[in-house]
């Protein structure tokens, strides 16, 4: 299973030269991205995640929290008649959680359902399946996450809402519903190489002036993706969400570098024209 920075519509407020005025709903959309990612380890649920077990999840209205208010963009489009998995509103603190509406096994429905859950683990904690994490949380990209929203900056507890999380049945096969979850990547240094520690992971950009590792894409410069994380080391997935590309990020003042270093390929110049939240920052084209 492989935890991608989302895109859509996230990326169109994060790299804004080709969304032109979007909005900044989305998701995980850690907002702009790779390949689909896909959720926790099960828990209360059945049938989603790689293991068959349905992740559970929750949001951040615990304890003595004032009530959250409903999220202006789609957390889940996961079925939620039983309740809110964002708003978590089950009946005597209980976790919204996604189980499977088809109660003879036979096939994967993903609905909201109300579940009892009593890990210990906290937001941001490391897990191996979402049993272990506190209520109302679930296990995403092995940290305990809720349910959260992009609007929201404290949904995810000093995380960011940056994750599409796309449920798979029993099969590993993607069901085509997701939810978003919450990414607490480590920040990095977008030109320097080797800013992340993990085997396999290079930066990203992740949300406005922010900066996250994620597994590398296997995309290059001028190919089409729909995740940032979907393009390879240097670069980002930038454009609107049926149109996106792969380009080389560039930082003004440093056109003597490689592409990946801050400068850009042969023929190409630095577009500065790029919302992203870093003073200098642009994209080769």
């Amino acid at each position: 299973m492989k935890t991608a920075l989302s895109l859509a519509p996230y990326l169109c407020f994060v790299l804004a030269v080709a969304c032109g005025d979007s909005g900044s709903g989305g998701s995980g959309g850690d907002g702009t991205g790779n390949a689909p990612s896909t959720g926790g380890n099960g828990g209360n649920g059945s049938g989603a995640g790689s293991d068959g077990g349905g992740p559970s999840v929750g949001g951040s209205n615990n304890g003595g929290s004032p009530p959250l208010k409903p999220c202006p963009s789609e957390v889940s489009d996961v079925p939620q008649d039983e309740c809110d998995l964002y708003l978590q509103n089950c009946p005597g603190g209980g976790t919204c959680d996604i189980g499977n509406g088809d109660m003879t096994g036979a096939t994967y429905m993903p609905v909201a359902m109300c579940f009892e859950q009593n890990g210990l683990k906290g937001i941001g904690e490391s897990c191996g399946e979402s049993a272990e994490c506190e209520a109302k949380l679930t296990c995403v990209g092995n940290k305990c996450s809720p349910f959260c929203c992009p609007e929201n900056p404290d949904s995810c507890g000093g995380g960011t809402c940056s994750i599409d999380v796309h449920l798979q049945d029993a099969q590993g096969n993607d069901s085509g519903f997701i939810f978003k979850g919450c990414s607490f990547a480590p920040t990095c240094d977008l030109f320097t190489p080797d800013s992340c520690e993990a085997a396999g992971e290079s930066c990203y950009l992740s949300g406005k002036g922010q900066t996250g590792c994620a597994q590398t894409g296997e995309f290059g410069d001028g190919e089409a993706c729909v995740y940032l994380n979907d393009c390879g080391v240097g670069q980002a997935c930038i454009g609107p969400n049926d149109a996106s590309f792969c380009h080389y990020l560039c930082l003004e003042g440093s056109e003597a570098q490689e592409p990946g270093l801050g400068g850009c390929p042969d023929g190409q110049t630095c577009n500065l024209n790029l919302t992203s939240g870093f003073d200098g920052l642009g994209f080769c084209e």
